[in-house]
């Protein structure tokens, strides 16, 4: 494939998740349950092309931080600003419906929110599993090498 060719380079771009675990005070690790279900894909993206994936796309990134009831539950992400192949950078974007959440694994009834700001959550009684999906939006210019590219996504969750 030649380099710079409208349309004619493809390009697979792929976020990995990392799930990490932060406890707020000792033996809350044991509460806590941050699980990686999903890493956030975007397959293929034309060169020139800009592809999004909402959260409630079959390509999302998600997440289950299963917790304790009757507590404040506060996650975070650290989001990668470009995804990388090679020294090759691929900007990615995070806007503030770029994320939604839900104590059931339904999607479609997930709240949205920014995954830029801390989301706090009250855990309900008997404890639940929270349900967290991400999206973003990747754009490629005509120029732009081809190949897998990857980086970076972290989840932190946090009981108060």
């Amino acid at each position: 494939m030649s380099r710079g060719r409208t349309g004619g380079a493809v390009f697979a771009a792929m976020a990995l998740a990392a799930a990490l675990l932060v406890p707020a005070s000792p033996g809350s690790a044991q509460r806590l349950q941050v699980t990686r279900v999903q890493d956030l894909t975007f397959h293929t993206v034309l060169a020139g092309g800009t592809v999004v994936i909402p959260p409630s796309a079959p390509a999302a990134g998600k997440f289950t931080v299963r917790s304790v009831p009757n507590r404040q539950l506060i996650i975070t992400f650290t989001l990668p600003v470009a995804l990388e192949h090679g020294a090759a950078l691929l900007p990615i974007r995070f806007g503030p419906a770029s994320a939604a959440w839900s104590f059931t694994d339904d999607v479609a009834t997930a709240a949205p929110f920014d995954p830029a700001v801390p989301l706090t959550v009250q855990v309900p009684p008997g404890g639940r599993t929270l349900h967290v999906w991400i999206g973003g939006q990747v754009g490629t210019s005509p120029e732009q090498p081809p190949g897998g590219y990857t980086g970076p996504l972290t989840i932190t969750a946090v009981l108060s």
